[in-house]
């Protein structure tokens, strides 16, 4: 088996054995199975455990409407959810949810009789449905809905005409140890700082993520079994991180620890969502943009078509370090249409780009300055 068909293998494999959220046995699975993969390249894994609250969704209902026409509507419950019994009520629009600190999706609040509210439901305004985690305090049953039904409920609410729905979903959250980050040290064999080069393993509880981010788990995979420590001109630290659909919880865990070791990398490289499309998006700090200059022709003939934005917008395991004052890149290749659903799954575009990120990757790595 040559390594492009390796990468291949670890990629489907990964996607086999999803959705993988935190504390779920596929999760535990993927991270015995990504430390077998490391020692079969001859490298030893380490592990860094840290506590979390998990969340896990046992039952829903689904989300019916009553007025003004019954119709089921297609929802996710949020990640962080509260379970409820029998919510019933007319729908309010009440303002905004923050997503990621990136996006603000309109919110709509469910009130009973009385006039409690009940409930909330937020809407991807321009968008298919999918699941989300969120950031606020978990404390009020949340479903995301999308954009189809969110024009159609804002022409009925601007008509004058009630929106009723009714739903019922089941939550079990409990505070947890068992998050792990995985790291995997490249070194040259000389004292320097570290570059880090994360992806995250775990996904949301309704995709196996192909995308998002089987692809960056098994491009890490790949760096692994190309680059030849002796070669490189810094030390590079592989890290698979856990829980970024949790709040970032594992990158957050992570830098906790480099404070308290009082480690500074040279730069933070996260891999998060190699998707179908044709541009290469790096959402960079603009000072390690300028640093990665000598990496642009190669970018250029991977990716004809690319673009920059800076500095890098949160969302993913980048954020923790560009907080803590590290210059931080971010690769992906933007999917919209499929992240944090059941569409994410395997395509060959999606293959075809992570052989070039991987290649792209390693270019930076082995030509550091």
């Amino acid at each position: 088996m040559n390594k492009k068909e390796k990468m291949h293998e670890q990629w489907l494999n990964i996607v086999h054995h999803s959705p993988r959220p935190a504390g779920s046995k596929n999760e535990q699975t993927i991270k015995n199975w990504l430390k077998a993969a490391i020692a079969e390249e001859g490298y030893e894994a380490s592990s860094q455990k840290f506590p979390y609250t998990s969340w896990e969704l046992t039952y829903f209902s689904g989300l019916k409407q009553l007025h003004p026409v019954k119709d089921t509507i297609e929802s996710f419950p949020a990640v962080g959810s509260t379970s409820a019994k029998n919510i019933n009520g007319y729908v309010q629009r009440i303002g905004y949810t923050n997503i990621w600190d990136m996006y603000k999706w309109p919110r709509y609040a469910v009130v009973d009789k009385e006039g409690s509210v009940t409930a909330y439901i937020t809407a991807r305004p321009d968008g298919e449905v999918l699941s989300q985690t969120l950031l606020e305090e978990w404390a009020y049953p949340h479903l995301i809905i999308g954009a189809s039904t969110y024009l159609k409920w804002e022409k009925s609410l601007r008509e004058g005409e009630q929106v009723v729905v009714a739903f019922s979903l089941e939550t079990k959250m409990e505070t947890r140890f068992d998050g792990e980050n995985i790291s995997v040290s490249l070194s040259n064999g000389e004292n320097k700082e570290a570059v880090v080069v994360g992806a995250h393993y775990d996904s949301m509880y309704n995709t196996r993520g192909a995308y998002d981010n089987a692809s960056g788990t098994a491009v890490l995979l790949e760096l692994i079994r190309t680059i030849k420590p002796e070669q490189l001109p810094v030390h590079v630290n592989i890290v698979f991180f856990g829980l970024e659909e949790l709040l970032l919880s594992g990158s957050k865990a992570y830098v906790q620890s480099m404070k308290e070791k009082k480690e500074t990398p040279r730069f933070m490289l996260n891999i998060d969502g190699i998707g179908r499309g044709e541009v290469l998006e790096s959402w960079s700090t603009s000072n390690i943009e300028r640093k990665l200059a000598y990496a642009d022709l190669e970018k250029r003939n991977l990716f004809p078509n690319s673009s920059v934005v800076i500095p890098p917008p949160p969302g993913s395991d980048h954020h923790p370090f560009v907080k803590a004052g590290c210059e931080a890149l971010m690769l992906t290749v933007n999917d919209q249409e499929i992240i944090h659903t059941f569409k994410d799954e395997p395509d060959t575009n999606i293959f075809e780009n992570m052989k070039k990120v991987a290649k792209y990757v390693k270019y930076i790595l082995e030509n550091y300055k």
